[in-house]
């Protein structure tokens, strides 16, 4: 049997062979588009819920470490302004840690660091630096730890990972 090009979707023999109209075609595409829009929303949610679950992790360690050095020193590390923690800091709480309990108290390579400004500072998995104050405004007894989240101290609380509200 030879076919040709027939636009009508009609052989030479005059039997009539099915079709896919313009609307059924657009309604494949549609439903493609909607199945991917999924697929990557969802990848979307997992990547920034993934982000989270690991600053939430590195939070965590610096308050074992941070209630070690409490332990051994008798107070935790002074930072009564709300700032940044820089690398000069973490090395600073090693050496005063060092000197009363003979080893050392943070493994720096650990972190991720970043220079900003001539300064290199602990920072999260959007490269924004971790903040501490001690005392705390939220923790009046310990101290206060956080991270603004992905939008970065500009934007909104909405995102920020803190040791005040487990968010």
């Amino acid at each position: 049997m030879r076919f040709t090009k027939n636009l009508n979707c009609v052989p030479r023999t005059g039997t009539v062979r099915r079709c896919f109209t313009l609307v059924e075609l657009m309604t494949v595409i549609a439903i493609l588009g909607i199945l991917v829009g999924l697929v990557v929303g969802g990848v979307a949610v997992a990547s920034r819920k993934s982000a989270e679950a690991k600053i939430k992790a590195q939070m965590a360690m610096i308050e074992i470490t941070f209630g070690n050095y409490q332990r051994q020193l008798g107070y935790y590390p002074q930072q009564a302004t709300a700032g940044p923690v820089t690398r000069a800091f973490l090395e600073g709480l090693n050496t005063a840690y060092l000197a009363s309990a003979n080893k050392p108290l943070l493994d720096l390579s650990q972190f991720q660091f970043k220079e900003i400004s001539g300064t290199i500072y602990w920072v999260d998995v959007w490269e924004n630096p971790f903040q501490y104050q001690c005392p705390g405004t939220h923790n009046a007894q310990t101290y206060d730890l956080w991270s603004y989240g992905k939008d970065g101290p500009s934007g909104t609380t909405g995102d920020d990972i803190n040791n005040w509200s487990r968010n």
